[in-house]
């Protein structure tokens, strides 16, 4: 008889498997019944590969938040244009919904966006390398 392993003593590349598994599992959360407590036991074997690929650094574009922004002008403004620039956003933005852009003169937003441009910058950072598994799944009969 198989000795039961904890949870806990997965190694990491045990836990990835788990993982790559889980993932196929979501594209199937539709077949599942509305329910609390359903019962699930099963044992499995999983056999396969994984393959990780080594980190890298990568080159992104930087791009300010909104907020940031949205902060540094109205901190540079005074308390009537502060108010002003506030109450034509609320407006703007006033009964729209969440895909809805408010209507902007054409040569504002371009101008915003090159601003925008010039204000983006190029950052080099490490990216985690992908974890790539090919994995069967066999369904164990407990005796």
């Amino acid at each position: 008889m198989a000795r039961k392993a904890k949870t806990d003593e997965l190694s990491a590349l045990e836990g990835f498997a788990l993982r790559a598994l889980g993932k196929k599992a979501e594209k199937r959360r539709d077949e599942l019944a509305v329910g609390s407590g359903q019962p699930v036991d099963v044992t499995l074997r999983i056999v396969g590969a994984i393959d990780v690929q080594p980190d890298i650094n990568q080159d992104r574009d930087v791009t300010p938040k909104a907020e940031d922004l949205l902060s540094i002008v109205l901190a540079a403004a005074g308390p009537r244009t502060r108010k002003t620039l506030v109450d034509a956003l609320a407006e703007a933005y006033q009964g729209l919904n969440d895909d809805e852009r408010p209507e902007i003169d054409a040569e504002q937003l371009r101008s915003s966006e090159q601003m925008l441009r010039e204000l983006t910058h190029k950052r080099t950072g490490k990216q985690r390398g992908h974890v790539v598994a090919s994995l069967k799944i066999e369904k164990l009969a407990i005796q």
